[in-house]
């Protein structure tokens, strides 16, 4: 090694005093095994420190709580002022959600969440009006996580229920009218940097109802009682959602998303939709995150053109 070669010429060179020290057979091997010992020393420092940075480098994409993530559970408000472009030029109906969310048990293995949104519709075919929409509620059970992710492409599954109540007003266009269930499963896959969700979601409800219910995909009619269709709604929804997580000390955007949504009515062979969501955000702070979502239907029975919603998280 030449940092030994180094130390040994410096020993050979040094004043008489210090240069009978090598001719000592058991002094230069003590001398060899020092140099060794922390030449080796120094060489798992440093793997030690290049494994340290890796698991830093990914913690800081993957090991954080992430709103786009829904297998991941956390205490947390979140305030979505969302606003619908109905089509048709019939107006829009703009919603605030406050929604709340709760682990629960020891493992905080399971979750409930509660969502009360205000709105206010401003159409045509209704009137204005102003009163509460419609409250979700689900629950959901994380059961299981890879061991180990780094080196897992199968990373977890949770499986959600919601029960949407009709608390908003059919007739004012805040509301659908009908009790809806939807029970869901969730599971999180891994191919290189992109992460993946595949959702199956059921979707139940007496009659086909507006589809503006924040969450999922539901085929609907136009908003207001006269369009209440007699079919019952029992609908097949698939989600597939591609993400990506960037390191949060270095760039703007934390997460961003694409997802392909698609609910097909069962009962009837009528009602299917067909949407682009794109979605964005970032952390603000170590408890705080704001987080864009954009709705696009490209074919299908659709009640809007456009559902637009912005959200802020507090985490604590």
């Amino acid at each position: 090694m030449p940092l030994r070669c180094l130390i040994l010429l410096l020993l050979l060179l040094a004043p008489p005093a210090l240069a009978v020290a090598p001719q000592d057979e058991s002094l230069e091997t003590a001398i060899e095994e020092a140099i060794e010992s922390y030449l080796q020393s120094f060489r798992e420092r440093r793997v030690d420190l290049g494994t340290m940075l890796a698991v830093a480098d990914r913690g800081s994409r993957s090991d954080v709580f992430s709103p786009a993530d829904p297998t991941q559970f956390a205490r947390a408000i979140d305030f979505t002022l969302e606003w619908v472009n109905l089509r048709g030029g019939d107006g829009n109906i703009t919603f605030l959600h406050t929604t709340w969310s709760q682990p629960l048990g020891e493992s905080e293995q399971f979750q409930f969440v509660l969502d009360v949104p205000i709105g206010y519709s401003n159409t045509d075919s209704v009137g204005d009006h102003f009163g509460i929409g419609d409250v979700r509620i689900q629950f959901a059970w994380h059961p299981w996580d890879a061991p180990d992710p780094r080196d897992a492409w199968f990373l977890a599954w949770t499986l959600q229920a919601d029960l949407l109540i009709p608390t908003g007003s059919e007739s004012d266009g805040l509301g659908g009218g009908d009790w809806l269930v939807a029970p869901a499963a969730v599971f999180k896959f891994q191919v290189s940097r992109t992460l993946l969700y595949l959702t199956t979601r059921w979707l139940y409800a007496d009659s086909i109802r507006p589809a503006n219910v924040r969450g999922f995909n539901v085929p609907g009619n136009d908003i207001g009682p006269n369009t209440r269709s007699k079919t019952r709604l029992s609908a097949l929804n698939v989600e597939l959602a591609a993400a990506w997580e960037f390191d949060r000390r270095k760039n703007a955007v934390h997460w961003f998303a694409l997802t392909a949504d698609y609910s097909a009515n069962l009962v009837g062979n009528e009602n299917s939709l067909m949407l682009l969501k794109a979605r964005i955000g970032r952390s603000i702070g170590d408890t705080f995150s704001v987080d864009l979502d954009l709705w696009f239907p490209l074919f299908g029975e659709r009640t809007y053109d456009l559902t637009f919603r912005l959200t802020f998280y507090w985490e604590f």
